[in-house]
């Protein structure tokens, strides 16, 4: 295994962790938002309209990629200045 396959493995990993977390995360995100507004507005004012805050999901998941890449960037560069065998026994 060199350098770029042991990199793309962690990102490989990384992406995993947080696209299942970014999807179980904004399904009960969502499901809660619609409860919590049924509950508290839809109540109370019968023409207010429950929508998907697509903004809302948008703007999490364009930060969840930001910091992925953020979180890959330091091990990805600690990797390139070792040697990959050193890099293998130190995992």
């Amino acid at each position: 295994m060199d350098q770029k396959q042991l990199g793309r493995m962690i990102l490989a990993e990384a992406m995993t962790y947080a696209v299942s977390g970014c999807f179980i995360g904004s399904v009960l995100g969502i499901l809660l938002n619609k409860g919590i507004f049924e509950l508290l507005i839809s109540s109370h004012y019968a023409y207010a309209q429950w929508s998907v805050p697509w903004l809302a999901v948008l703007f999490v998941i364009f930060f969840l990629l930001g910091t992925v890449l953020l979180a890959v960037h330091e091990p990805l560069r600690r990797i390139k200045e070792t040697s990959i065998t050193d890099t293998i026994n130190e995992l």
